[in-house]
């Protein structure tokens, strides 16, 4: 399914969270998730073409879609977010604490990583 769900270490259902949608704090194929330094949840909604982002509620607090399929989320301990995106051939870098972002394909305050093929056996 399409939403988010929540376990203890022993494998103990805690409770589950979305739905298969299109609206705001719904998804299609979440694919990664991340916390940040101020207890924030992204989500790579690959489906939707976007990063969702949510408070320590699960209440949304914005939405990135300048991506074409975010299929990874990784934040680091100085709230620097990576982005790996499946379908545009490159990814983004941003510090999460910066703020919102703009709607732009690479939004001022990202740097845009290009990654190639290796031909390394």
């Amino acid at each position: 399914g399409d939403r988010l769900v929540w376990f203890t270490r022993d494998g103990k259902f805690i409770k589950e969270f979305g739905k298969h949608g299109r609206k705001l704090g719904e998804f299609i194929g979440p694919h990664g998730l991340a916390f940040d330094s101020q207890g924030r949840l992204f989500v790579a909604d690959r489906g939707n073409n976007r990063l969702q982002i949510f408070d320590k509620n699960m209440t949304v607090v914005d939405e990135w879609k300048h991506f074409g399929r975010p299929s990874g989320v990784t934040i680091l301990k100085d709230d620097t977010l990576f982005v790996s995106d499946s379908a545009s051939g490159s990814g983004a870098r941003r510090t999460a604490r910066s703020g919102r972002s703009s709607r732009a394909r690479v939004p001022k305050g990202w740097e845009r990583t290009t990654w190639g093929t290796s031909s390394a056996g």
